[in-house]
């Protein structure tokens, strides 16, 4: 039976009468959904006293159970992602080393109750050329650009008609936006959805923007059921889910492909 990976997600619109900054009521959220979680699988009660972050900023659980997480948050939604057992590990706990990046899938050795988990979510948004070609391969960008559907054209129609410069992958572009707004529209979703599952898996690995992204280079296919098959250069178990505007990516170290619970809250969110 594959592990699975509870993933909560919460839209919070920017209102006036929020008190605190915008960034302070999402941190709310998030507690709130932790809270929530723990409870609900686990019958633990979350404290912040009980986590600890490593050294580029991940936060870990330090109690004795086995409880893995992540957050995050964009403009309007907060996610919250949870997995473990709940149950007490055998052996000291703190002797974790929560600094090491996350083990590859098949290969953990004494801490085998590491189960590390990364999510993120984001709207599309503009992307310029140089990002692309900085953060993405080649075969990344041609998906992203609709190179797959018709020959290459839409890639170089939108190099020809944005062009500043060319590189060794084609051109830059300008701030000069098209004007075909549908294709524009899908260049920013697919970028979204590719930055997402990138985002999922340093935040999965704890090495957070130290790690290339380029390096991390995905590959995503819709089934006939319309599901996503995502595969990656580098080991991990993917998923990847377009709620209203949002792409949400989950991504885990798990040695089998996750099951995700998906599972929309409401603020304020209601004790189990």
């Amino acid at each position: 039976m594959s592990r699975a990976i509870a993933v909560y997600y919460i839209f919070c619109p920017q209102r006036r009468e929020t008190s605190g900054s915008y960034l302070q009521y999402q941190r709310e959220i998030a507690d709130q959904a932790l809270r929530y979680g723990f409870r609900k699988q686990f019958d633990l009660e979350f404290s912040r006293d009980k986590v600890v972050t490593g050294k580029n900023g991940k936060p870990y659980w330090n109690g004795e159970e086995d409880v893995w997480f992540n957050v995050s948050n964009t403009d309007g939604l907060v996610i919250c992602g949870i997995t473990g057992s709940g149950k007490k590990t055998e052996g000291d706990t703190s002797s974790v080393d929560f600094n090491r990046p996350a083990l590859s899938c098949g290969s953990r050795g004494p801490e085998h109750y590491r189960y590390e988990i990364g999510v993120d979510a984001e709207r599309p948004r503009s992307v310029r050329m140089p990002l692309l070609l900085r953060c993405c391969s080649q075969e990344e960008i041609q998906y992203i650009l609709g190179k797959e559907n018709d020959c290459g054209s839409r890639e170089e129609r939108y190099c020809e008609e944005n062009r500043t410069e060319s590189s060794e992958q084609g051109c830059f572009v300008s701030e000069k936006k098209t004007d075909r707004p549908q294709f524009k529209f899908q260049v920013q979703d697919r970028f979204s959805q590719i930055w997402t599952l990138k985002e999922s898996y340093i935040k999965m690995t704890g090495e957070g923007m130290s790690f290339p992204l380029k390096e991390a280079a995905f590959s995503v296919q819709k089934k006939v059921n319309g599901e996503l098959d995502i595969s990656c250069k580098q080991p991990g178990s993917f998923a990847q889910r377009k709620i209203d505007d949002y792409w949400i990516a989950v991504c885990s170290d798990f040695g089998e492909k996750a099951r995700i619970v998906w599972q929309e809250l409401k603020f304020p969110i209601q004790s189990v």
